[in-house]
């Protein structure tokens, strides 16, 4: 079964539901009053597991040039050859492998109106870059390259163009299925790349017709819900394809970018990382340097050729990061002087860019076991980690937290009230006037924090206006520099010939935009930073401020007691509020200034781009004597035009990003009042309702009812927001986490012998509870259990291991079990090598494992002196209905198979 990597979402999307259908439950068993109080909970949760989707795969893109062994690097990775790895292009078409236990491959075709659109395009401008692959394919019987020799006579192969189109492109668009033979033999897995092959081959026009190639495969690093992007070269001559890999980018995981060991960067390669830069992905990128072996051979010849001591070959890898690393500075050191920046600036976004890991890597190293040396190993390794802590997953993490956390506060404070309430004795009048006098008080600390707050609100807005008032100098340096790319353009197309530019093959501007937003985007991130800082000096004068009223806070909850109830804890409200308000400065900004980068590249209306063709239109039809000269002319003329309309547009479009930005940060200054006198007051209503209906229970068996289900309902609570449910323990290739969403502590006893027995169906026996208690002092544990075979039943034993390495003091992790069989043995044994590297790596844990015919026992041995036997092992989950459902990833939530525990102790 796939699973994903091990997250810290996955744990907080299980207590959140698990909440959620624990408070629709308690629905029946509320107070009438308080039930709309619950749907709003429930609604709040709802809402917040919508918009904190799972993504249904880690996503992540092999990127680079031709021909630097992109194809032959993924094949190593996934230790499986799924793509072609032929000496001319291949990968002409975005190819998405995914896991699956039985293979098959999709290819999904472009739909007919899609299709009608281009030819429509081309019919207009034959070179427009939106028509190109119509053009490609229209004309793909045309070119010499495409003659092969049959029988000695050299002749031009001609396709069906009309027959291929009627056939794959249907209305709606059309998706073919290729399903292998089988998948254990050689011979089986060459026919079906080779059926592969003829839907992504540039050698073959159907490829213009794909839209992209699914391959699905049992590979077990696809098993992790890794869904690997092979994409074509960065130097492709369509350039269609390069924006689909682009654009496809923009959405990922996780990036590994490949250049040759060696080799200088090239132009695409350049853009490529600084586009990434810009759009906030390098984070995300790891750089992966191929055919180091050829590049070390190479240098230890030239050595002995001037009889020179060669390098050893960790110094030369040493040596060829450090030039990697230098070739980006250099990219970093071009885009920076171009933006006039200084050395304290550009090292701001240095800092980026050294973050970035370098891999060097041999995949003939590789095919010749020496794994560590090719590198492949660390690139799989670093790749998890990446994935762990994904922008997209985190993005999701966060949003639920939050969300989360204020129904649990509110819960916790609503019904801890409502306990109090019932269970004491107070007279409820005097009660109400107490609380009416303390909000009188309150509201006074809170009027004069107003006050100081508004100044502080103010002297922001004076600072930011100040600052706007030099914003359009930046604006008109902003807009000269993006005025270098028009011309750069220009000039390459005054020299083309007059054939040429009749015919519409020059002034493509289709990507202008994203190459001037990746020009200028460093001064305008400098900029919008400036207010940035704005924010956080109004921020640290409002936590000193708050720390002022907090102790205000303080002294009215102290001097002002309720007569018979437990105190209003005002002061935990506050500290809610101001932790909210430090995480608001710590994201939203920042998140805001990202967005703005991020669109920098649609500053054009189509109202600007209908004119710029317009503009294009008018060289098409000079002609007459001259024609060279007066063509030049009327380029020149249209390039005027194109930097008068989008000067125009880029400074529009920047001025209203950087108003709107210091109105949000004003906004957000501007809230952080109403906050707290919200949350502060509300503390004094949510009060004053459970006084109200602690009145409406009539008996003593309402007042135990309501009871009971108050301390249910508190001691469900998960303890979000604390370390506690963000705390991952990653253990081996696919492992699942071992966060720890908390609930109420339960009551420490004695550990003792027993036994219990776990009925069919139940839930609430994760491995916590049934060998948690045993771990404590363990330095070895031995498990022993037959059936270790399947990929799960390896997770399973992953998630124990986690387990063990978080709860306890192991060093050393024994797991004896039985032999498997067919294509169980290759994986099973692949991911416990893997799991047995990452805890000794990782953890310092020792683990050796071996199978045996005769293994029957199932039991899991403790050097501290318990022993605990299963009668189904590990095993003793049933798989979950999905795996976006709550017990996907939380065994606690699992249902069980029925089996026998005994928990026993070793006589000494």
């Amino acid at each position: 079964m796939n699973q994903l990597i091990a997250h810290p979402l996955l744990e907080v999307r299980d207590c959140a539901v698990a909440l959620r259908n624990k408070l629709a439950e308690a629905k029946s068993l509320e107070l009438p009053s308080y039930r709309p109080y619950l749907d709003e909970q429930i609604q709040s949760i709802d809402e917040a597991l919508t918009l904190a989707k799972i993504p249904d795969f880690y996503r992540v893109a092999i990127v680079g040039r031709f021909k630097v062994g992109k194809s032959s690097f993924v094949n190593k990775l996934t230790d499986e050859r799924l793509t072609g790895v032929e000496t001319s292009p291949e990968t002409a078409a975005i190819s998405l492998l995914r896991y699956a236990e039985n293979a098959y491959a999709e290819v999904k075709f472009i739909s007919a109106e899609e299709w009608a659109e281009q030819r429509e395009a081309y019919k207009a401008d034959p070179t427009d870059p939106e028509a190109k692959r119509y053009a490609g394919f229209t004309k793909f019987n045309e070119p010499a390259s495409k003659r092969i020799k049959e029988g000695g006579i050299i002749h031009h192969p001609h396709f069906d163009l009309k027959a291929l189109a009627s056939k794959w492109l249907h209305p709606g668009g059309y998706t073919h299925r290729i399903t292998p033979g089988g998948w254990k033999t050689k011979e089986d897995k060459t026919k079906f790349r080779a059926e592969i092959r003829k839907f992504t081959s540039s050698q073959e026009p159907v490829h213009y017709l794909v839209d992209r190639l699914v391959v699905h495969a049992p590979v077990p690093i696809l098993g992790d819900n890794i869904e690997l992007i092979d994409t074509p070269g960065l130097d492709d001559t369509e350039r269609f394809r390069v924006r689909l890999t682009e654009d496809l980018v923009k959405e990922v995981d996780a990036i590994l970018f490949l250049t040759e060991a060696g080799a200088s960067y090239s132009q695409s390669d350049k853009e490529f990382i600084v586009r990434q830069l810009r759009q906030r992905q390098i984070k995300h990128l790891q750089i992966i340097a191929t055919k180091i072996d050829k590049t070390y051979d190479a240098k230890v010849h030239d050595c002995r050729e001037n009889d020179e001591d060669p390098p050893s070959f960790e110094e030369f890898c040493r040596k060829e990061e450090d030039r990697i690393r230098t070739e980006v500075k250099k990219t970093l050191d071009e885009l920076l002087a171009s933006n006039q920046l200084s050395d304290e600036d550009g090292y701001y976004f240095l800092e980026q860019l050294d973050s970035v890991p370098i891999h060097l890597i041999s995949t003939h190293y590789y095919d010749d076991k020496e794994f560590e040396k090719s590198g492949i190993l660390a690139v799989r390794d670093r790749l998890y980690q990446i994935l762990s802590t994904s922008h997209r997953f985190e993005h999701s993490r966060k949003l639920l937290t939050d969300r989360l956390t204020i129904v649990v506060h509110r819960l916790r404070g609503a019904f801890s009230g409502r306990l109090n309430a019932i269970e004491a004795e107070y007279n409820p009048e005097k009660v109400r006037a107490e609380i009416a006098k303390i909000r009188a008080e309150l509201e006074k600390k809170l009027d004069f924090f107003a006050e100081e707050a508004a100044t502080l609100v103010t002297a922001m807005g004076n600072e930011q206006t100040a600052l706007a008032s030099i914003v359009p100098t930046h604006l008109d340096a902003i807009c000269l520099l993006a005025e270098g790319v028009f011309h750069e353009l220009e000039k390459g197309d005054l020299g083309k010939h007059w054939q040429s530019k009749r015919w519409g093959y020059w002034g493509y501007l289709s990507d202008l935009q994203s190459k001037v937003a990746d020009l200028i985007f460093p001064k305008i991130e400098l900029l919008l930073n400036k207010y940035i800082e704005h924010f956080r000096k109004f921020s640290d004068a409002v936590k000193t401020q708050l720390g002022h009223l907090e102790k205000e806070v303080v002294a009215v909850e102290q001097s002002n007691a309720l007569s018979g109830l437990e105190p209003l804890s005002l002061s935990q409200a506050h500290q809610k509020v101001l932790g909210e308000f430090e995480k608001l400065l710590a994201d939203q900004a920042p998140n805001e200034r990202d967005a703005i980068l991020k669109q920098l590249s649609d500053f054009a209306s189509q109202e600007v781009q209908t004119r710029i063709q317009a503009a294009k239109d008018e060289v098409h039809n000079v002609r007459g004597g001259g024609t060279t000269w007066r063509q030049n002319e009327t380029v020149s003329g249209f390039y005027n035009t194109v930097r008068r309309l989008l000067s125009s547009a880029l400074r529009e479009h920047l001025e209203k990003h950087f108003a709107s930005f210091a109105v949000g940060l004003l906004a957000q200054a501007n809230s952080v009042y109403p906050q707290i006198k919200t949350e502060l007051l509300s503390n004094l209503d949510e009060r004053l309702k459970a006084i109200e209906s602690t009145l409406s229970l009539a008996t003593s068996g309402e007042k135990t009812r309501v009871t009971n289900y108050l301390s249910d309902i508190i001691a469900a609570l998960p303890d979000v927001g604390s370390d506690k449910t963000e705390k991952v323990d990653t253990v081996g290739k696919g492992a699942v986490t071992h966060a720890k969403p908390s609930v109420a502590p339960a009551v420490a006893h004695e550990l003792k012998p027993h036994s219990f027995e776990i009925a069919d169906g139940a839930t609430g026996y994760g491995y916590d509870r049934v060998f948690g208690p045993c771990i404590t002092g363990a330095q070895t544990i031995t498990v022993e259990d037959p059936y270790v075979r399947k990929r799960y039943q390896v997770d399973n034993f992953g998630q124990f291991c986690s387990l063990a390495v978080s709860k306890g003091d192991v060093k050393h992790i024994i797991l004896k079990t039985g032999t498997a069989f067919g294509e169980d043995l290759d994986d099973t044994d692949s991911r416990l090598e893997n799991l047995k590297r990452e805890l000794s790596k990782n953890h310092g844990v020792k683990m050796e494992w071996s199978r045996s015919e005769k293994l029957h026992d199932r039991e899991v041995i403790f050097s501290n002196g318990w022993i605990v036997k299963v009668g189904r092992g590990l095993d003793i989950y049933y798989p979950p209905e999905s795996w976006s459902s709550v017990g996907a990833f939380n065994y606690n939530l699992r249902k069980c198979r029925q089996t026998k525990v005994d928990v026993l102790r070793r006589e000494k």
